[in-house]
């Protein structure tokens, strides 16, 4: 089990590397390192939140789109695999809000395409994901929840709840590694 862990550790530290150096350089061969080495495990996830083998590829290339697109306001201090996760799961419940509302007869909508007045919403996770970050202690919730569902860096967390960035970190760490641990292994796959 120590082994997996810094296995891990080990991945996330390369990929977070080469995202960094893709939004520094804009070095293409990185972010195509990065897309190689999370997009089988992304996928993973998407095909258990949206119908559709083709869906889901359309799932986790717009989430790359997204993490692209918003590479400015990721937090060097955070691990990239729960940010991409965070993206990749309030894009599908975007998706999954929209064809619901969605007529039947209308066809397919594509998952990129946002109604306004949305983004709440679009914070939405899982039934399994909110029941697993409810049963979190305390501690460990209160930093998880704003990383995941508002983006919020680790020291925007530390400001708000006026703990050392730190321990933020630390406890940013712990909790996400409870809530992998607390979720159905469809939500947790990694590797």
């Amino acid at each position: 089990r120590q082994a997996l862990g810094t296995k891990d550790g080990m991945r996330e530290r390369v990929l977070k590397k080469l995202f960094l150096r893709w939004r520094r350089r804009g070095d293409g061969r990185a972010l195509a390192a990065v897309f190689d080495g999370t997009a089988r495990e992304l996928l993973g996830v998407a095909a258990h939140l949206v119908p559709g083998t083709g869906e889901a590829e359309d799932l986790v290339q717009l989430t790359f789109l997204r993490a692209m697109e918003r590479a400015a306001s990721f937090d060097e201090q955070a691990e990239l695999l729960p940010w991409l996760h965070g993206i990749l799961w309030r894009e599908a419940m975007a998706a999954r809000r929209r064809r619901r509302a969605r007529p039947a007869e209308e066809g397919p909508e594509p998952l990129d395409a946002r109604e306004p007045g949305q983004e709440l919403e679009e914070r939405e996770l899982p039934a399994a994901v909110r029941s697993a970050l409810e049963g979190l202690p305390s501690p460990y919730r209160e930093v998880v929840t704003p990383y995941l569902l508002e983006e919020q860096s680790p020291q925007a967390i530390a400001d708000a709840l006026a703990r050392a960035p730190g321990t933020v970190r630390l406890q940013l760490a712990r909790g996400l590694a409870r809530l992998r641990a607390k979720l159905p292994r469809e939500y947790a796959a990694y590797g």
